[in-house]
């Protein structure tokens, strides 16, 4: 978004798809069901954002995010490391982002904590954190670089879709590890960990009581609600896994589609009617004909990712 400016915008034409379509190689998405103008709107407000943001925080050398969290331009990861991310989402989903102001964190920070995207739609502004380690260093941990930028980067991308269902599942699969491309999925939201590491410290705390006292409780069953958690996790992972699948499936049967761009663009309600057009070419023709003929989004998608004279 650095290079856009508001003439830029104010020059853009609804039906000039090749403009559009650069915005959505940059990772500038239309929301569901958004107009024309209003995808204007929303950019000229992203793009004033940005611009106050990047004037505040070098004028100043700090930006108070919150109340008590403030970032510093001297954290701000170059755009040499940004590169690193744009090969792993241009592969994955034929998108890049360099306008995401991204900072490596200095504070305090758990073990396991990699990184993270925050968003404040009240001011238009996005940026995505990750910690200090790997301002010069590739590896930490379990952890890539390339691999943690391209995961928020994805969010950045994905946000204007609002879809916790297949959210993570996306931001994963930029990971090297088939286990976390996996797994990843499987906590979508706060809640989630919280449901997976709560009935644990319940069933530890009832051994514990079981062991060192005289008051004897069931404590097989803890032991069930403790596995009842995960099991629900990764069996709903496994259901949205199905749905993606074979909504992939189902695009690979149109001719120069290409799936993955295109779902990565789609919110669940989509995914999963594409999904139940697997078997049905014509069906599925229907359906991308009638979303390209009454949404932004999808003539951006269609134009990209779907061989011209299909659609």
């Amino acid at each position: 978004m650095q290079s856009l400016t508001p003439e830029m915008i104010d020059s853009i034409q609804e039906d000039d798809l090749n403009a559009l379509s650069e915005l959505d190689a940059a990772g500038i998405i239309a929301r569901p069901g958004e107009s024309f103008p209003e995808f204007k709107n929303r950019l000229c407000s992203h793009l004033m954002s940005f611009a106050d943001f990047n004037r505040s925080i070098k004028e100043t050398g700090e930006f108070g995010l919150f109340e008590d969290f403030t970032l510093y331009e001297k954290d701000r990861i170059g755009d040499e490391i940004i590169h690193e991310a744009a090969a792993v989402t241009e592969k994955l989903y034929h998108f890049s982002i360099n306008w995401v102001p991204g900072f490596f964190l200095s504070k305090s920070v758990g073990l396991l904590w990699g990184g993270c995207a925050i968003h404040i739609p009240e001011e238009h502004l996005t940026v995505f954190l990750i910690r200090k380690n790997f301002a010069d260093r590739k590896r930490w941990f379990i952890y890539r670089r390339e691999e943690l930028l391209a995961h928020e980067l994805c969010h950045a991308a994905r946000n204007p879709l609002k879809d916790f269902v297949f959210e993570e599942f996306f931001a994963y699969q930029t990971a090297p590890s088939r286990i976390r491309r996996y797994l990843g999925n499987c906590f979508r939201t706060q809640l989630d960990a919280l449901l997976f590491v709560l009935p644990v410290m319940l069933l530890l705390a009832v051994q514990l009581v079981d062991t060192f006292t005289s008051f004897r409780m069931p404590v097989w069953i803890f032991w069930i609600i403790a596995l009842a958690c995960p099991a629900f996790m990764l069996i709903r992972n496994q259901f949205a896994r199905n749905v993606f699948y074979k909504a992939r499936k189902a695009l690979r049967a149109i001719p120069g589609a290409i799936p993955e761009p295109i779902l990565f663009r789609c919110t669940r309600q989509e995914i999963k009617a594409i999904a139940g057009k697997c078997g049905d070419a014509a069906g599925l023709m229907d359906y991308i004909q009638a979303r390209t003929s009454s949404e932004l989004r999808w003539k951006v998608i269609s134009n990209r990712f779907i061989l011209k004279g299909v659609i």
